[in-house]
């Protein structure tokens, strides 16, 4: 169970960061988008591991922190919108895996 739990928690932590690197640069996910999603993906596995169900924050941390500097909000006036948009889904995803994850769902609270 535990390694089922920690594998939701990665595939919903990348597939959240895979929608922030739209906010992104072009130029950057093009040149840099696989590895960037390589290594995030391993940094989430790596503290999920390490931290528990915790490990995501530790992640996120880091990268909430380099946005300001990776955004290109000049490609597009739409982007500063969509990155709201977008940190709100995000919050919503990580709210809802936890409750999967935890087994908080199947008891009847929500």
């Amino acid at each position: 169970m535990r390694n089922k739990c920690h594998q939701v928690l990665v595939d919903w932590n990348t597939l959240a960061y895979s929608l922030l690197l739209r906010v992104y640069s072009g130029r950057l996910r093009e040149d840099f988008g696989a590895e960037m999603m390589d290594a995030f993906r391993q940094q989430i596995a790596d503290d999920c591991v390490r931290y528990g169900f915790r490990g995501p924050l530790h992640t996120w941390f880091y990268v909430f922190a380099e946005v300001p500097a990776c955004i290109s909000l000049s490609e597009s006036p739409w982007q500063f919108a969509g990155l709201a948009a977008l940190s709100i889904s995000v919050s919503i995803l990580m709210f809802w895996g936890l409750i999967e994850g935890t087994g908080v769902a199947s008891l009847g609270v929500m």
